[in-house]
């Protein structure tokens, strides 16, 4: 049901491809380039990399990829999303769209030297989330890296969003999103086999809305995955 629920509710919203309904935030035209470029001073260095992005919406860090990385894969399961995506990326030529579930997709073997997600595992049940990382850590190169940022503990802008004031489709997201402790998250990096190599939170939104839960990690491959606890 929930899975139903947030299929149907980003289609829906994939229907007005805007920075707005990809963020569900109203701020997000304010706040975008400020995001970007402290986001991108977090990650790893793409250039000449393969890189594979989850949940890559109307394509805001996609196109970012394609000026320097070798490849780019960009998976998002919203139609609406992807078409945009598409419209302002397939020009440079090393950019591969893909709209289809990250849970349902066919992960190739090592083929990827850095995974890029931004706002995805909120999105997802727990044992999704499981599935999914150990997903991401077969298809990593030896040497492969992965960027995870997530709302944690409370929704970005800090406060709990009144559902009876939202449109039906963002209400039905806000439902079934799960602010889970970092804690949780990387418990799941390291039983999928990572390591974290640095975290922290997003200072922007500390600054604008003093919240310190807006989360990043960047996580290397291990090449032994450890057993599960218990």
């Amino acid at each position: 049901m929930k899975k139903h629920k947030r299929r149907r509710a980003w289609n829906v919203l994939g229907e007005e491809p805007t920075l707005r309904s990809v963020t569900l935030d109203d701020n997000a035209p304010l706040m975008s380039d400020d995001e970007i470029g402290e986001i991108l001073g977090l990650i790893p260095q793409f250039a000449g990399k393969t890189v594979l992005e989850l949940g890559a919406g109307i394509g805001r860090f996609t196109r970012l990829f394609a000026e320097t990385a070798h490849s780019v894969t960009a998976l998002d399961f919203s139609e609406g999303f992807m078409e945009t995506n598409q419209e302002s990326t397939s020009h440079f030529g090393n950019v591969e769209h893909c709209c289809a579930d990250v849970l349902e997709w066919e992960y190739p073997i090592g083929a990827y030297d850095f995974v890029f997600s931004n706002w995805l595992l909120m999105y997802l049940d727990d044992g999704d989330i499981r599935k999914l990382l150990r997903s991401i850590h077969s298809c990593l190169s030896n040497a492969g890296t992965a960027f995870f940022r997530e709302s944690c503990l409370n929704p970005a802008s800090g406060g709990k969003k009144k559902t009876e004031e939202l449109r039906t489709e963002v209400r039905d997201i806000v439902e079934v999103t799960n602010y889970r402790a970092p804690m949780f998250y990387e418990k799941a990096f390291d039983q999928a086999g990572f390591a974290v190599i640095a975290k922290g939170n997003i200072r922007l939104y500390e600054k604008w809305f003093k919240n310190k839960n807006q989360k990043f990690w960047v996580v290397k491959k291990r090449n032994r995955v450890r057993k599960k606890d218990g």
